[in-house]
């Protein structure tokens, strides 16, 4: 043993001595610049526990031809789409699972089977077709045992054959078609040890397999010969042995030689044509570290540049063009860097995107071809950084760079690249009482003033830091004993400052004066004390964005004010009365941020119009405004950066349409993935300077960059993976790969389908929109977000055709699209054949009838004629009667009908207005559909607010009244009535109670006892309230119950099995209460049993409350919109040409925290 280590020892000295002196003759050292020169603003993306990657260590990653990502860790494989983790584990009572769970090294094949190298179960094979896993047996015999059991290597070569090393140095061939391994045998003098292996093989044009290890450079060439029905297999030849590599890189410019990187760094260009090799690039491997051989991974992408994982180092990146090196690692107070400095697989797929394996760290990636903001961050550990990270105030100009944060006033000196922190210290004090310092100005004469949180605006010189309070002699006397400053404005002699609570003030430089304007009960006064940006769009003109009311103009000169605002009665309305910043562009049109939006008002005419959808929904909050000198809009949102080609004022205001259309077409997004340190903005935060560098603060630094230089993210078409065809909820089995499928054929009764399907989309899938249509089914197309699972239930026979489209992650629709036809065949009973038989059989019996009653008719017709002369005299008698009866008949349905009209006008105007809840919960939908003019169905609602205006709680309900037409209305008008009493009037709003009073009501009503209990006199109901305050909901049901659906999981909550009114045994029983507590997104559903007991379908059966309860959970996911059309579709589809049941409501309401 101890001369086995020796010798071992011996090699690897050896090994380390060639290397010093081959690389000290013709190497180039390289080191790291400073972090300034070379830093890239890349952001990492982590993917682990949380995401459903169990395990923090993952050891390699391959993308297939679909797009997805497989990821091998040491536990088990994960396949990944962009959304979950799908696990694929070791089961030993399982012959299709797979091999082992620790991966080692994964391939794709040509038929898109992907391979799987595991460390403690050999080779496995996942078929996609099938989604089953094969194994290829552990142990080969052949002459000798080998050990096919911990797979270091994979690679198909070009005649489909796959090549795969073991940690024994041993090398075997695969024969694709018959499965038949090959070993090959290599002239080493000697076995490795196991912790030597295969780290890489390629395969160049001459069809020459050169094999990467860790004791040199082999090769061996792979054109097979057939003699005797087998393979004639090539041994394997040395070529540098004395040498550690990590890898075998194709060189893109030239496909006679290779390049190689060795364990510690070394690049080097191979020829393969005359064996010469040579140094490329530099010679990193100072840069790297000092603890030897730590190249786990290399690989050169798309662009020729190299990416270099380390096990100690983190991940570097060697620029093709510049040869510039960078190093990215691990920072602990940036969420955005490299998760972990320990890395195993670097790897990149289709797209250009970079993946990262860490040891440790989960799953990393990385965009190279993202856009890079320059971003001031704070670290604790290095003072010349940034002061703070929440930024709520930025100012720029040719020396300096201010932001002011939560924690003090930075100050950052252009030329000497340092920072200092400034903070505003009391006279006689000598501590600083500021937290935040929220805006930063500059006035006509070049001072720097700063707006504080309670201590008025400073006066700043920049270069001392120190910081002077304005005087204004008369702020007592205006009752003002403190200010918030949130936004500053300067004009000749004078000072505007907005404040968070006292109003407007305008303060005199020369006087030291200032005027304070509020707001009071005169109409032209400001509209709201609390003031959050201002801008002159002229001498007499100033523009006021108010916190909670709308937009006010101030003409100076008269000292009024006009109000704009969502209600005010001007040609379109603000987004929200919540307004953050305004700002006026280059064509003179004022734009205004809102909490909802964005804003345009036409100074002239005070016109506005509104811009708020935006890709993957629609802004919430727009915190800055600039304009660049490419008449572009920057915006900073809580969703991150947006920008969009401005509109002219022509266009803007008087065909809004195209306005919108331009805006749309130009749109860009910017987030997290772009190289932004968040998503999230802060008010006020936003300036440009002389220069045309924009500067935006959030929550995580000062965000700054030239947008001339920002480039739009290119991104190639993306992937749509149709993953399964479903059968009643159930996978069908197929005999190519679904995505693969250009027609499925289905007989009559399978006619209950869904489609799963979803588009890989690893750095934004919130982005992700699809639309779909189903030709000869659906007549438009359907636009949906996030939606994995299409579903059509109970569709006729007939030839289909589906279609489906993506987005990429800048919004635009992809030109590529997926489809497949869909042939569902008729029931033999209504094929063309069976139609011409049964035609031939019928004519025949016609035929045969005729021939046979013609006899008899000529016989019976001379006994007809003498009937009918008899019959027709009493038939003219009988005419007279009916005629008379006739009319009197017409008057009594004139009558009825019109008493029936107007009931059915008291009922809906008993119905509650569908806007008043949709204020409460916009994402509602109500069906209501009655069997005849009039119904016994209705539903119920009422609300309270708290003292500030917030919904407290509201009380929703639906009830099924018995019986059709008239009495069901009549008993639904009491039935409403009364719960109007009952909680409008006596304020009852527990469920349980309402039910109880309801029940006494309709009996007292009907003067119902226990010996008059008729049971065609009563009401099913299910009654629900909401609390906002506590998130909960109270609910009791009268033989109805309700549906509560979350994550993918459909929860029934059940009422007491007795009625209403007549038909209850138990008139006097009270009513019980459910308490649930409610998640945000919780879908709830209230329904009548109309639509359950409904007959229709093929077979004329009942649609039942299994098959309602299923529909609902499959139609969760989608709009409110599109689940009333699909719900209203699906009745339609099911009932067909039968006989209309009974009345339906359903109620469907996705829950938002208030």
């Amino acid at each position: 043993m101890q001369s086995i280590k020796l010798h071992v020892l011996i090699k690897y000295l050896k090994i380390q001595l060639i290397a010093f002196l081959l690389f000290q003759s013709i190497g180039v050292n390289a080191q790291l610049g400073d972090s300034e020169n070379n830093k890239l603003n890349y952001s990492f993306k982590n993917f682990g526990p949380k995401d459903g990657l169990p395990l923090s260590s993952s050891t390699c990653v391959l993308q297939d031809q679909f797009g997805l990502i497989w990821v091998g860790t040491s536990d088990g494989l994960y396949r990944f789409d962009g959304y979950q983790f799908v696990a694929y584990k070791f089961n030993p009572e399982d012959e299709t699972s797979i091999a082992g769970n620790i991966i080692n090294c994964l391939l794709e094949d040509k038929k898109g089977n992907i391979w799987v190298g595991t460390d403690n179960g050999g080779l496995c094979m996942f078929e996609r077709k099938s989604k089953k896993f094969q194994r290829i047996p552990k142990l080969y015999w052949k002459k000798e045992m080998y050990k096919i059991q911990s797979i270091s290597s994979l690679l198909q070569d070009s005649n489909g054959n796959i090549w795969f090393s073991n940690s024994q140095f041993q090398y075997f061939i695969l024969d694709y078609k018959t499965k038949e391994i090959h070993p090959l045998k290599y002239d080493l003098l000697e076995r490795m040890p196991d912790y030597y292996r295969t780290t890489n093989m390629y395969e160049d044009k001459n069809k020459t397999v050169w094999l990467a290890t860790q004791f040199g450079l082999y090769y061996s060439v792979s054109n097979y010969k057939k003699a005797n029905a087998s393979f004639l297999v090539d041994k394997i030849y040395k070529k540098i042995p004395e040498m550690s590599f990590q890898s075998v890189q194709p060189n893109r410019n030239s496909s006679d030689s290779i390049y190689l990187i060795t364990n510690d760094g070394k690049i080097l260009s191979y020829n393969i044509n005359t064996n010469a090799y040579k140094q490329e690039f530099i010679d990193i491997t100072n840069a790297i570290n000092d603890y030897g051989e730590s190249v786990q991974s290399a690989i050169i992408d798309k662009e020729g540049n190299w990416w270099i994982a380390t096990y100690r180092s983190g991940l570097f990146l060697l620029n093709y063009k510049t040869k510039q090196l960078y190093n990215f690692k691990h920072e602990i107070y940036n969420s955005n860097s490299l998760s972990y400095n320990f890395l195993n697989q670097v790897y990149e797929d289709a797209t250009g995107l970079i993946w990262v394996c860490t040891d440790g760290g989960g799953l990393n990636i990385i965009n190279p071809k993202a856009t890079s903001f320059e971003v001031f961050q704070h670290n604790p550990f290095d003072e010349n950084t940034i002061c703070g990270n929440d930024v709520w105030s930025a100012y720029s100009n040719e020396n300096f760079i201010l932001s002011g944060t939560s924690t003090g006033l930075s100050y950052y000196n252009k030329k000497s690249k340092k920072f200092k922190k400034y903070d505003y210290i009391e006279k006689g004090n000598g501590q600083s009482l500021i937290t935040y310092y929220q805006c930063i100005g500059s006035d006509l004469k070049g001072n720097i003033w700063v707006g504080s949180d309670g201590e008025g605006l400073l006066k700043l010189n920049p270069i001392t830091g120190k910081m002077e309070k304005l005087e204004i002699t008369n702020l007592k006397s205006l009752g003002i004993s403190a200010l918030t400053i949130l936004c500053v404005e300067f004009s000749n002699d004078e000072i505007w400052i907005g404040t968070s609570s006292e109003g407007l003030i305008r303060y005199n430089v020369s006087t030291k004066k200032a005027k304070v304007y509020k707001h009071s009960s005169n109409p032209n006064s400001i509209a709201q004390n609390a003031v959050t940006s201002l801008h002159f769009t002229d001498n007499n003109s100033l523009w006021i964005s108010l916190q909670d009311n709308g937009v006010n103009r101030l003409d100076i000169a008269k000292e009024q004010f006009t109000w704009i605002s969502t209600t005010s009665k001007t040609e379109g309305h603000l987004s929200s009365d919540v307004c953050v910043s305004i700002v006026e562009d280059s064509y003179g049109t004022l734009w205004v941020g809102t909490e909802r939006g964005l804003s345009a008002i036409n100074i002239k005419n005070n016109k506005v119009f509104t811009y708020s959808k935006l890709p993957g929904g629609s802004i919430d909050i727009v915190y800055g405004i600039v304009e660049d000198k490419q008449h572009h809009i920057w915006i900073s949102t809580n969703k991150g950066i947006y920008t969009f080609q401005i509109p002219e004022p022509t266009l803007l205001f008087e065909n809004p349409k195209k306005a919108n259309q331009l805006i749309e077409s130009t749109l860009r997004n910017f987030d997290d993935q772009d190289g932004l340190p968040s998503n999230e903005f802060n008010q006020g935060a936003f300036f440009i300077d002389a220069e045309g560098t924009i500067f935006f603060g959030g929550i995580n630094g000062l965000v700054f960059f030239n947008p001339a230089k920002v480039k739009e993210i290119k991104n190639p078409s993306p992937f749509l993976y149709l993953q399964s065809f479903n059968l009643f909820e159930k996978m069908m089995e197929m005999d190519t790969v679904f995505n693969l499928k250009k027609e499925i054929r289905l007989k009559y009764f399978e006619n209950y389908f869904s489609i799963e399907f979803v588009s890989p989309s690893y750095l934004n899938p919130e982005k992700t929109r699809y639309k779909y249509i189903l030709e000869g089914l659906d007549k438009t197309w359907t636009t949906s977000p996030y939606q994995y699972k299409i579903s059509y239930p109970n569709v006729p026979p007939g030839e289909y055709r589906f279609r489906i489209k993506v987005t990429d992650s800048n919004g635009k629709w992809s030109e590529q699209e997926k489809s497949f036809k869909i042939i569902i065949s008729p029931p033999f009973w209504r094929t063309k054949y069976f139609y011409l038989i049964s035609i031939l059989i019928v004519i025949a019996i016609i035929t045969s009838y005729t021939r046979l009653r013609e006899r008899s008719l000529k016989r019976e017709n001379k006994i007809l004629e003498e009937k009918v002369k008899l019959r027709t005299a009493d038939v003219l008698k009988q005419k007279e009667i009916v005629e008379r009866k006739s009319h009197e008949l017409e008057g009594a349905l004139f009558k009825i009908n019109d008493n029936i009209n107007y009931s059915n006008k008291i009922k809906q105007a008993i119905l509650p207005d569908i806007a008043d809840i949709k204020k409460l919960f916009p994402e509602t939908f109500i069906i209501y559909n009655p069997k005849m003019v009039v119904s016994g169905d209705f539903y119920f609602f009422a609300k309270q607010e708290t003292s500030k205006k917030q919904p407290k709680f509201a009380v929703l309900g639906i009830a099924d009244a018995s019986g059709h037409g008239v009495p069901g209305a009549l008993m639904s008008v009491i039935g409403s009535t009364l719960l109007n009493d009952i909680v409008n009037l006596k304020g009852i709003t527990k469920p349980a109670h309402i039910l109880d009073e309801l029940q006494l009501g309709v009996k007292e009503t009907l003067k119902i006892n226990e010996t008059n209990n008729y049971e065609a006199e009563s009401i099913e109901c299910a009654m629900c309230k909401f609390d906002f305050e506590r998130n909960y909901l109270e609910y009791a049901g009268a033989n109805l119950p309700i549906y509560i659906v979350r994550n993918q999981q459909l929860i029934e909550l059940n009422g007491d099995r007795m009625r209403i009114g007549a038909g209850s045994a138990n008139l006097y029983e009270r009513f019980t209460e459910n308490v649930f507590e409610l998640q945000h997104g919780d879908y709830i559903y209230l329904n009548t049993d109309g639509f359950a007991n409904q007959f229709g379908g093929e077979k004329g059966k009942k649609f039942k409350t299994k098959r309602l309860k299923d529909m609902l959970l499959s139609l969760h996911t989608t709009s409110h919109i599109v689940q009333e059309e699909q719900i209203n579709h699906i009745f339609k589809n099911w009932i067909g040409k039968n006989e209309r049941v009974d009345d339906f409501l359903i109620v469907g309401i996705r829950y938002t925290i208030h």
